[in-house]
C-alpha cells in the first residue's frame, strides 16, 4: 500500500504543476517556479520514501523466500529470474531517472518544459507498471489482456483525481491569495479537469469491478467485497464533495465579483481538505484490495 501510495503521490505532485500551475502563470513565473515552488520538496520527500519503500519490499520478499534471513544468492535469483524481480528492477530504473530529471531542474533553477514532461511521462510508467503486480495480471482467458488495461488507466486517473487533491490542498494553503485570481483560476481547472477524470474511474472501476466480483453476495460475503464496498461508498462521499465545490466555484463565476470571497475560499478550502483526507483512505483500502484475495 505504502509503495502505491507514494507512486500516485509522486505523479500527482509532477502533474500538478503542468496540468494547473503553469497554465495560469506568466512567462517569467513559469520559468522560476522550479526555484519557487512549494511542492518541489514535497516530491523529493515522495521520491526518497518510495525508494526505501521499494528497497523493503524486496527484501522482505526475499527473506520470505529464503526463510533463514536476506541471502545474497536469493536476492539475485529473485532479481533476475523471477517477474517481481523485473518489474522491481525497472522500476527501480525509472526512479532514478525521475531524479535526474528533478536533480537537473533544482540544479538550474529553471523550469524546462520537455524535461518536466518527460519526468511526467517516466512517473505514469512507474505507476502503470503496478498493474503488473496487481490481480489483473493473473487473470486467464481472451479478456485478461483487456482487464489488465483498465486497471493501469484506473491507476493513472488516480493520480489526476483523487491524488491530485494533496497538491491542490498544500497549494491553495501556502497561496491562498497570491496574485490576484491566481488561486481562483487554479482550482476552477482542477474542478474542469478531474470532473473527467471521475467519468474514466467511474468505468474502468465498474469494468474492474465485474472481472473481480462474480456473484452479487461477493460484497458482504468476502472480505475482498466488504473492502470494495467501503472504497466506493467514499468514492460517492468525494464526488458529492466535488459536486458542492463545483456549485461554489458556478455561483462565484456568476457573481459580479470574479473573485473568490472569504466565505467561498473558507468552504472550498475546508472541503477539499476533507477529500484529501479521504484520499488517504481510499489509497489504503485499495492496497488492501490488493493483499487481499478475490473471490472464487
Amino acid at each position: 500500500m505504502g509503495t502505491y501510495l507514494l507512486i500516485v503521490h509522486l505523479l500527482s505532485l509532477l502533474a500538478f504543476q503542468r496540468l494547473y500551475v503553469i497554465p495560469v502563470l506568466d512567462r517569467e513565473r513559469r520559468g522560476n517556479l522550479a526555484e519557487e515552488s512549494c511542492l518541489d520538496t514535497l516530491k523529493w520527500i515522495c521520491w526518497l520514501v518510495m525508494l526505501i519503500s521499494g528497497i523493503n519490499w524486496l527484501l522482505v520478499i526475499v527473506a520470505s523466500i529464503s526463510n533463514s534471513g536476506i541471502q545474497l544468492a536469493t536476492l539475485e535469483e529473485v532479481i533476475g529470474g523471477t517477474q517481481f524481480g523485473h518489474l522491481w528492477l525497472f522500476r527501480s530504473l525509472l526512479g532514478l531517472a525521475i531524479a535526474g530529471g528533478l536533480l537537473y531542474d533544482r540544479l538550474r533553477k529553471r523550469a524546462y518544459a520537455h524535461l518536466d514532461l518527460l519526468c511526467i511521462g517516466l512517473a505514469a510508467v512507474n505507476l502503470g507498471s503496478l498493474a503488473w503486480a496487481g490481480h489483473a495480471s493473473a487473470g486467464a482467458g481472451s479478456l485478461a489482456n483487456f482487464h489488465l488495461l483498465t486497471d493501469m488507466v484506473h491507476l493513472l486517473v488516480s493520480a489526476v483525481w483523487p491524488g491530485g487533491l494533496l497538491p491542490l490542498t498544500i497549494w491553495f494553503f501556502v497561496n491562498p491569495g497570491r496574485r490576484e485570481n491566481e488561486p481562483d483560476a487554479i482550482v476552477r481547472r482542477f474542478s474542469a479537469i478531474s470532473g473527467g477524470a471521475v467519468v474514466i474511474l467511474a468505468v474502468s472501476g465498474l469494468l474492474n469491478t465485474f472481472f473481480m466480483i462474480k456473484r452479487l453476495a461477493d460484497f458482504y460475503t468476502t472480505t475482498y467485497g466488504q473492502i470494495l464496498t467501503g472504497k466506493i461508498i467514499l468514492f460517492f462521499m468525494m464526488i458529492g464533495l466535488g459536486v458542492q465545490n463545483r456549485r461554489l466555484l458556478k455561483i462565484q463565476r456568476s457573481s459580479e465579483i470574479q473573485s473568490m470571497d472569504r466565505s467561498a475560499t473558507g468552504r472550498l478550502f475546508w472541503n477539499i481538505c476533507v477529500e484529501s483526507a479521504l484520499t488517504f483512505v481510499v489509497f489504503g483500502l485499495v492496497g488492501a484490495l490488493g493483499a487481499v484475495e478475490p473471490p472464487n
